[in-house]
This record gives structure tokens, sequence and C-alpha cells, in this order.
């Protein structure tokens, strides 16, 4: 008997719902003993934790939301169960098959398949990654070592090291201290119309130089809504060819969240309404992603703040798959 050959398949869940989907999927490939055509159900997870009032609380967030991967040799059979699984809608990439005059899935690319397990294992690895939110200029009041007792002031945010440069009021006098992020509580926020402001020419900045190096990299995009009068952290952007779907695996790969369509249709595959009714077409309505941008990102580029994690690159790096002419079965992965 020849040995099956497998291939890895990405499945599109519901939000919330991947693990009980993948639970569902694997009972009922036990029970209908169909074990030997699936080798494995993964969604991949990384640790994280968040310090509330002054204690760190581990937990684990999905990587990848709204997808699941399997490995499996798809018979029909199979391909019917994954189909009629609760919370699952589908496979993320189909083509249309004439002869059999239905639609079939199309499995992952050996290097798209290296790239995401090779992602499996840093997150394995890596440690918990913190994901509380702290802004410079907050008051903080800190819990445990030697300055414990003592309010101060958030300096510099050291990621890297999960640590946190406090300026100390000691006797009136001021004193730097990094400080662990757990040895500390956020003790008010900053208001009034001086921050706001701050924040909104903040990430209009942002936004604007993200957009810039999307339309100078990638031809055939349009940015859409008001470009003068629109929230200052939001960017919606359309892709002529490609499904919004892919573009956001893609970003997933790179820890950027987005979503598709508009505010109103996200998580449905039906291009949204609202963008159709400002005129734009199907095939750019149907490759549209959301962007939010929020915190307050530590380096500059052309005098404009930027995070890290450069937003353009990803979309750029996979531009090489639309260039093509025609719509066809384009992905950015």
């Amino acid at each position: 008997m020849s040995e099956i050959t497998k291939k890895w398949y990405v499945l599109r869940a519901a939000g919330g719902k991947e693990k009980k989907a993948k639970e569902y999927l694997e009972n009922e490939v036990r029970r209908l003993g169909l074990g030997e055509y699936v080798s494995q159900v993964l969604i991949p997870t990384e640790k994280i934790y968040q310090v509330k009032n002054g204690k760190k609380v581990s937990m684990e967030r999905i990587f990848f939301p709204g997808y699941i991967l399997i490995e499996a040799h798809l018979t029909g059979e199979l391909q019917h169960i994954i189909r009629n699984v609760p919370n699952i809608s589908g496979f993320l990439t189909e083509k249309s098959d004439k002869d059999k005059n239905d639609k079939q899935p199309v499995p992952l690319r050996p290097s798209e398949v290296n790239r995401i397990l090779g992602r499996v294992d840093e997150l394995l690895e890596q440690d918990e990654e913190n994901v509380t939110p702290f802004y410079v200029g907050e008051s903080v009041k800190i819990t445990d070592g030697p300055f414990n007792g003592f309010d101060g002031t958030i300096e510099e945010v050291l990621h890297d090291k999960k640590k946190l440069k406090v300026i100390l009021a000691i006797e009136a006098h001021r004193r730097a201290a990094n400080l662990k992020f757990r040895e500390f509580r956020l003790q008010t926020l900053k208001t009034g119309n001086e921050k706001l402001d701050e924040e909104y020419a903040l990430l209009s900045g942002m936004r604007d130089e993200f957009e810039r190096r999307v339309a100078a990299a990638i031809p055939k995009i349009r940015i859409n809504g008001d470009l003068e009068n629109r929230l200052p952290g939001t960017s919606s952007v359309s892709f002529e060819c490609i499904e919004g779907e892919s573009i956001l695996m893609l970003l997933d790969m790179f820890g950027i969240c987005a979503s598709s369509g508009s505010a109103c249709t996200t998580g449905s595959l039906e291009p949204s309404h609202v963008l159709r009714a400002m005129g734009i077409p199907y095939s750019a309505a149907h490759g549209t992603i959301r962007l939010v941008l929020l915190g307050s990102p530590p380096d500059t580029v052309h005098g404009i703040p930027l995070r890290k994690t450069d937003l353009s690159t990803p979309l750029t790096q996979g531009r090489r798959h639309s260039d093509k002419p025609g719509c066809g079965n384009s992905s950015l992965l």
C-alpha cells in the first residue's frame, strides 16, 4: 500500500471559537476512523501576560485569530466533514474544478509551511510577552522592590528588557530608576485636550506615512474615505485582485492585527456594501483591509514617529505575487 501524502491547509474559523472548532473536528476524525488521513490540527498560540494591580497574570493568545491549520490528505469524505464542522466556514484558499463542478482547497506552498511552522517553534521557545499598554508621562505607584510606596512618572518604556525607566520624586529630588513591569501599578492617566491633541497628531502622522509608503511601492491601490476629515488612527486600503483574507494572513505572520472590508462587514466573506456604494470596484472591495494604529512609537522617520514594526514592509514584500495582470487566484503569503 502506497504512503498517503498529506499537505497543509488553512481553515477559516469563527473568532473566539477556534479551540472549540478544533476539538470538534478532532473528535469527528477520531469517531469516523479517519486518523490515518489527518496528521495534526494546529492553532498556534503565544505566551503573554498583563500586570494587574502589580501582579503578573499569565495567559495564552492565539497567534492567527480566526484560522486553524490542518495537515491532511483530503479525501471527499474528509472535506465534507471539515466544511460541516460548527464554527468553521471552509478553506482559506480554493480554486474551481471544472471537471467536478465545485471548488477544491488549495494547500500552502512549502515556503509558506516552513515560514509558519518556524514561527510556531519560535513561539514555543520565546519568553512571555507583556501586553500591558504603557505610555510615557503616565503616573505610577511602586508596589515592590526598594522603592515600594513611592510615586513616579514613566520616562521611557524598555520593551526589550521588560522594564520602565521611571522618574521618582524623593524628598524634592528627582531620581531615575529602572523597574520591572510587575513592580508597579498605573496610578493616573493623562487627560485633557493637550493629551488628545498630542495623540491626534501622532496617529495622523503614522497613518499618513504608512499610506505614503504603501502607495509608493504598490501600484493600483486605493486609499478610501475623505483624506482630510477622518479618524486619525484608521486607514482603509483597497488592493486590486487580492483577497483581503490572504492579506490578513500575511500581516498576522508579521505580528500585525488588521481586519478586512469595512467596520460593518468585518468577518464577512462578501465585499462591503459600504465600499461598493462609495464606487469602489468589486475586485478592489474584496481586497480591502482596515488598520487601526495605537500607542506611542519610539522611533521617527522623516520626523514622523513610527513603530519598530514597519506596517508597510509585509505589504510591499508581498507585492511580487500581485504584479501579474488579471485577478486569478492571487496570494500574498
